[in-house]
């Protein structure tokens, strides 16, 4: 199963501070997923996934939380919504409805984002709770600032 995570952040007027902290805005944070069957042909896509959370970099380093509420995906087939839902990830058990990343603190390039705007091939780790589980992730991510100061990202892990 791979997941894209897409986050777009406010960027405070705090900029040139060592400690800003983004809240993610979950109509711009969309999340998907997709299973690729073996060794069947079959791929489903879930869409409609969204992203909140909080990031914050402090002194250099990104750390944070992103939730996902996992009965927001859709596959296109209400049929298979339902099976998803009710029968894989049981969202309708206590604990189970959202999917939840921590990110592990994360050494960035100390001129971002005031000099250098774009940073990619980060190796990010992560702790992925899904399913009332946990377990560590690696996630390749990237991250950009505008010149007007919105900052950008975006990640994916199998």
């Amino acid at each position: 199963m791979k997941f894209v995570i897409i986050l777009f952040l406010l960027f405070s007027n705090q900029s040139f501070c060592k400690i800003v902290d983004y809240k993610l805005d979950k109509d711009k944070s969309p999340v998907e997923f997709e299973v690729k069957g073996s060794p069947s042909l079959l791929s489903i896509k879930g869409l409609k996934g969204k992203g909140e959370g909080d990031l914050k970099i402090a002194d250099d380093v990104l750390s944070g939380v992103v939730v996902v509420n996992l009965n927001d995906f859709d596959t296109d087939i209400d049929t298979r919504n339902d099976h998803m839902k009710e029968k894989y990830l049981e969202t309708g058990k206590s604990g189970f409805s959202n999917s939840i990343l921590k990110i592990v603190p994360l050494k960035l390039n100390k001129d971002f984002p005031e000099k250098i705007k774009n940073l990619s091939d980060l190796k990010v780790e992560a702790i992925l709770n899904l399913h009332g589980k946990e377990k560590t992730i690696y996630c390749l991510a990237s991250l950009g600032a505008d010149e007007f100061g919105n900052l950008s990202g975006k990640a994916s892990f199998k």
